[in-house]
């Protein structure tokens, strides 16, 4: 699914789980569903789709590489599948397992 290989990592924290991608080569949101597939051990063709949750050319568009400018870094967070999602211009995808309404799935 996504160019580079990446592994997510979970944090110290019990149901934070960070993945970092190489913005310039993969998008946003395949390294969203790449990881929300992984966290939760699903086949990300399982997973309802991405732009239910969130309009994946604005999330494009917004965590474009920022080129190491600080005023241009960005991050946006949304729901889904069940779970918090950060993502950053900084090539980093944090998901949050604790921090979302479980009952919404689809964002």
């Amino acid at each position: 699914m996504l160019q580079s290989e990446r592994v997510v990592e979970q944090l110290e924290k019990d149901g934070l789980y960070r993945l970092e991608y190489d913005s310039s080569a993969d998008r946003p949101s395949l390294a969203v569903v790449a990881a929300v597939a992984d966290i939760s051990q699903t086949d990300p063709v399982e997973l309802a789709p991405l732009h239910s949750a969130v309009d994946t050319d604005a999330l494009e568009n917004l965590v474009q590489p920022s080129n190491g400018s600080s005023r241009n870094k960005r991050r946006v967070s949304f729901q889904f599948a069940g779970y918090k999602i950060s993502v950053s211009s900084e090539g980093i995808v944090e998901v949050d397992e604790n921090n979302c309404n479980s009952t919404d799935t689809n964002g």
